[in-house]
């Protein structure tokens, strides 16, 4: 064709193909976006068992879940499937024996193929020491009477 210039239609046609699913981080029918849905964890108390299940909402099903950075308290694992739990121990306090505070960064990565989306998301854990019961003794009680102490 005599003064055929083919830039226009191939700007065009990148234009067109950008602002439709070209453009787009997932296919148009494929899943959302990938999110951890905890924005928490709960705190942990020394000697008692800890479990909270990680939780992820968009991407493509299985998910992976490891450490990304930071430390988990000491007895806390996180498992691939996004479960955090274990027992922390006695010795997971600070050396006064107050509260120790633990932060860390948790990733999701899906399952699309050819290439994985990931989420990170930044937690902390508090581990507790156990209560401090601070009775010493309770008044005798007497059979048949109703009894309260505190």
């Amino acid at each position: 064709m005599k003064g055929f210039k083919p830039f226009p239609f191939l700007a065009l046609s990148l234009c067109l193909c950008m602002l439709t699913a070209c453009g787009s981080s997932h296919p148009a029918n494929g899943p959302g976006a990938l999110l951890i849905a905890n924005k928490t964890v709960p705190d942990g108390v020394v000697q008692s068992a800890y479990s909270v299940t990680m939780v992820a909402t968009g991407g493509r099903a299985p998910f992976a879940w490891t450490l990304d950075s930071g430390t988990l308290p000491p007895g806390l694992s996180l498992s691939p499937q996004g479960v955090l739990s274990g027992t922390p121990p006695i010795t997971d306090l600070n050396s006064d024996g107050t509260a120790k505070k633990y932060n860390f960064v948790i990733r999701v990565t899906d399952s699309q193929i050819p290439t994985s989306a990931y989420e990170t998301g930044s937690f902390s854990i508090t581990i507790n020491p156990l209560p401090l019961v601070t009775t010493t003794s309770l008044p005798n009680g007497t059979i048949g009477l109703s009894y309260t102490a505190t």
